[in-house]
């Protein structure tokens, strides 16, 4: 009889187990795909065109949990570093986007680069319109004595969420990002 009152409790430890092992290989959701010009489509939530002229979005390995499936991707021109970051975020419980995960994210992000790059960081949060897409935006400083970068962040609060990460040398950098996220597609 005691071997009939651990079943359920295994049972139930096999299936959340099983949950969490899905949610991680589910390596297409949303169902993505990229274009021959380096378009990200997608499906059914929105169309990413090319950052700029030289370069292409390339799928880096994201990440999943029990409740999230992250999708990854780097806008890389020919040379250097990426020129902007891509996060793709579908919430599995299907609870309306709030944006805190995303924000998380972010400042996960902003917190590993600014003390890799050993740099002191302070972060200013807002709500903006952007095209016709309620978006929250985060203009980061980082510095360390005279060095100064600046992290910009856009998070499209929606099912799937759309993180944008990008980092610029300069403090004036917004409108011109602002401008490309106005070529996104939102469905």
């Amino acid at each position: 009889m005691l071997a009939l009152k651990k079943a359920p409790a295994t049972v139930l430890v096999a299936a959340c187990w099983l949950t969490v092992r899905l949610a991680a290989a589910q390596t297409n959701v949303p169902p993505v795909s990229i274009t021959e010009n380096g378009t990200v489509i997608i499906d059914g939530a929105a169309t990413v065109p090319p950052y700029t002229g030289n370069g292409r979005w390339t799928e880096m390995k994201g990440k999943s949990s029990a409740r999230y499936v992250t999708r990854h991707w780097n806008f890389m021109g020919p040379s250097g570093p990426p020129a902007m970051e891509l996060y793709v975020a579908h919430d599995l419980t299907k609870e309306p986007p709030n944006g805190g995960f995303e924000l998380g994210m972010v400042g996960g992000y902003l917190s590993a680069f600014s003390s890799g790059a050993g740099l002191q960081h302070t972060e200013v949060w807002d709500d903006v319109v952007i095209g016709a897409a309620r978006v929250k935006r985060c203009r980061a400083e980082m510095s360390k004595g005279e060095r100064r970068l600046w992290l910009y962040a856009y998070v499209f609060v929606r099912q799937p969420s759309l993180t944008f990460v990008t980092i610029r040398p300069r403090p004036d950098a917004a409108p011109e990002i602002e401008s490309y996220l106005r070529t996104v597609s939102l469905r």
